[in-house]
């Protein structure tokens, strides 16, 4: 087992940003957080706040601590792995949030810092999903839409094709959810606020 995952295990992590900092590189309780040392890296902190990625500081011991920004937290090792994960966990669901997914003409989906491609035929689907982004989509609507791209307007190839899309959305952090008898709703992975009744997740296998 590397030695990073048995310390990062640990009840308590290095004391040493920088030590910290290389262990944390790659892991999965990092991912799709920007690590960084304050504020020998602040540059770097600047351009991640702008393009609205999460941001997490790592401070010395007699650092005086940042006032934060919205995709912001900080730490100051030695924390346990415990509380690590807490504060990544509450990041990505603040940033969530607050970022709003956009379709760029090239086809590719970006949500919070992070992209995934969406397939040719999928694209206007996409498009009125994200223009109406958690906002109930009636079945009408997404089947036209879904009929432009050169699929089927029919209930079954609707569902099919939701089925397909739910977990390229979810790998960039949004869900996209099916509520009963109405549409289906795109929203964040980790709810911000109260969706609306009768929600159920998108997926599971095809129809």
């Amino acid at each position: 087992m590397p030695s990073s995952t048995v310390l990062l295990d640990s009840s308590s992590l290095p004391t040493s940003p920088y030590l910290l900092r290389s262990l944390l590189i790659g892991a999965p309780v990092v991912d799709g957080i920007e690590v960084l040392l304050w504020p020998e890296e602040d540059d770097r902190r600047r351009r991640a706040a702008e393009a609205g990625v999460a941001c997490l500081l790592l401070l010395g011991e007699e650092v005086v601590a940042p006032i934060c920004r919205p995709t912001e937290d900080w730490i100051r090792p030695p924390v346990s792995a415990d509380d690590l994960e807490a504060r990544c966990r509450s990041l990505r669901s603040r940033v969530a949030c607050i970022s709003v997914p956009e379709l760029d003409p090239d086809g590719a989906l970006w949500f919070g810092g992070e992209r995934v491609d969406v397939p040719v035929g999928q694209q206007p689907l996409v498009e009125l999903l994200v223009d109406r982004y958690r906002a109930v989509v009636r079945h009408g609507e997404l089947a036209s839409a879904y009929a432009a791209g050169g699929g089927q307007p029919s209930d079954d190839a609707l569902k099919a094709a939701v089925v397909r899309l739910a977990p390229r959305l979810e790998s960039v952090g949004l869900a996209l959810r099916s509520i009963r008898g109405r549409g289906y709703l795109l929203e964040p992975v980790h709810r911000c606020g109260h969706s609306p009744e009768g929600v159920t997740e998108a997926s599971g296998s095809p129809p």
